[in-house]
């Protein structure tokens, strides 16, 4: 339920800010939310005790998919990421 979640408030941020096709940034969502969720969780809960330091690890490395995927110059992706990471927090933490 979390990763449907995230996908999908991600996904809207994504719609709002890219503004392409939605079928293709439907997609990226899915395929760059699958890698880093689930690697998020496992850091979570075997590694670091501290959900930001991770978390500013996912907004990296979901930027630097972002920019390869939809060919947004560096920045707009980084943009991007931070604003959907940051609204994904704030579902969950509104969620839970």
């Amino acid at each position: 339920m979390a990763l449907f979640l995230t996908i999908l408030t991600e996904y809207a941020v994504l719609l709002i800010l890219i503004r392409r096709n939605w079928k293709i940034l439907l997609v990226y969502a899915i395929l760059i939310n699958c890698f880093t969720n689930p690697l998020l969780n496992f850091m979570y809960l075997f590694i670091s005790p501290s959900i930001w330091p991770l978390e500013g690890g996912v907004i990296v490395i979901e930027a630097v998919l972002l920019h390869l995927l939809t060919r947004e110059i560096w920045i707009n992706a980084l943009i991007c990421s931070t604003c959907a990471n940051g609204a994904s927090i704030l579902t969950g933490r509104f969620l839970m």
